[in-house]
């Protein structure tokens, strides 16, 4: 029999920030409750906030427990945070572990020096190329597996390959993200904007959709793109405004920089389509895209650049359209495409929810990581 069936689950969902991570354990959480306890742990108010509103959405409530991880909130309360770790570790005795971010897996791995010896069945989630402290991680969890979100995260040479199998007996796991199931598509709305759902920083392309805007608007084919995102780099921000009115595309029906949307959902109702621009240098590429099956979902459809994440996602002209990394003229055109012709953009929407139900609807994603986490170590 399962250890989760006697033992809970102890997701450690710690971030400075908030992100995809957090918003893929919102959905995921509850899924994993209706077949183990689970406790999640983080000291992200509005992580804590979403995951107890799901909860009691889903009718979960007795089985997801939402804990505080003291001293979570700021950058100086590392040694509170390990020690709350430890104390629930202890008091739980959790059958496995899953740390869902990088700042999860050192948690856990500082607390596996705390207190050392076998414990419980370790996963820890490498969801983007950032980690700084992975060889500290991977060397503090010696037996942890790794889950990934799609091959792309190994596809990049010298990042994850030392650490895994074939070149070590660490598992190894691709684990999609999850997206939530609307009641009902959308009409790709073809007097809409091209929807951009990133964070202000370099690989998310923001300046390759900038140029390709510029591109058509000198052409007499404008097109309104807005951009949304938290502000990640100020200097790039204040570059992109600058750039933007240049250009004389600020304002309504130009490019507008907005800020992040938790949900997309009503952006999504007005877009003609949701474009990826996100690129394979600094700091990237997308290791999975949310925002692809986020829109895919609605029925709306999506342009991406030919890297990472959405090259295993996209099937070029089925279900999306790919266009070669930092090819600012074919991003033009193929965002005008999908402006001028509704029938193929309805077409890449239906294919793309018609993949979401068939492969990453969070029920499903939750049973293939239930699985997984009971595999024998």
């Amino acid at each position: 029999m399962s250890l989760l069936k006697s033992r809970p689950l102890l997701i450690v969902s710690s971030a400075h920030g908030y992100g995809g991570a957090e918003r893929s354990m919102e959905l995921l959480a509850p899924e994993l409750a209706r077949f183990a306890d689970v406790v999640v742990m983080t000291g992200n108010p509005r992580h804590r906030r979403n995951l107890l509103a799901a909860a009691e959405q889903a009718g979960v409530s007795g089985r997801l427990r939402v804990w505080r991880l003291p001293f979570d909130e700021g950058r100086k309360g590392t040694a509170g945070s390990v020690l709350g770790l430890a104390a629930a570790r202890l008091w739980l005795r959790p059958a496995v572990v899953l740390a869902n971010t990088e700042r999860s897996a050192r948690l856990v791995a500082w607390v596996a020096r705390v207190w050392p010896g076998a414990g419980p069945s370790t996963w820890i989630y490498v969801r983007d190329f950032m980690w700084r402290v992975l060889p500290e991680v991977m060397c503090g969890l010696p037996r942890a597996g790794v889950l990934v979100p799609s091959p792309a995260v190994m596809a990049k040479a010298g990042y994850l390959q030392p650490w895994v199998e074939p070149c070590t007996r660490r598992r190894v796991r691709v684990m999609a993200c999850p997206a939530a199931w609307p009641v009902s598509a959308v009409r790709p709305e073809a007097g809409g904007y091209a929807l951009h759902l990133a964070t202000v920083n370099p690989f998310k392309g923001h300046v390759h959709l900038l140029r390709a805007a510029e591109l058509l608007r000198a052409e007499g084919r404008g097109i309104s793109i807005r951009s949304r995102g938290m502000m990640d780099d100020g200097v790039l921000f204040r570059e992109l405004e600058a750039r933007i009115s240049a250009a004389g595309l600020a304002g309504e029906g130009g490019f507008e920089l907005l800020g992040h949307v938790e949900d997309p959902t009503e952006e999504l109702h007005g877009c003609f389509c949701v474009v990826v621009s996100s690129v394979g240098h600094s700091g990237g590429p997308e290791t999975f895209g949310r925002s692809i099956i986020e829109a895919w979902s609605h029925g709306v459809p999506v342009v991406a650049f030919a890297v990472g994440g959405p090259l295993h996602l996209i099937e070029h002209e089925k279900d999306g359209l790919l266009v070669a990394e930092g090819d600012e003229r074919g991003l033009a055109e193929a965002l005008w495409r999908l402006r001028t012709e509704p029938g193929l953009a309805a077409r890449l929407g239906a294919q793309g929810r018609e993949k979401v139900r068939r492969d990453y609807e969070c029920g499903l994603v939750a049973e293939r990581l239930r699985a997984v986490l009971t595999e024998p170590a």
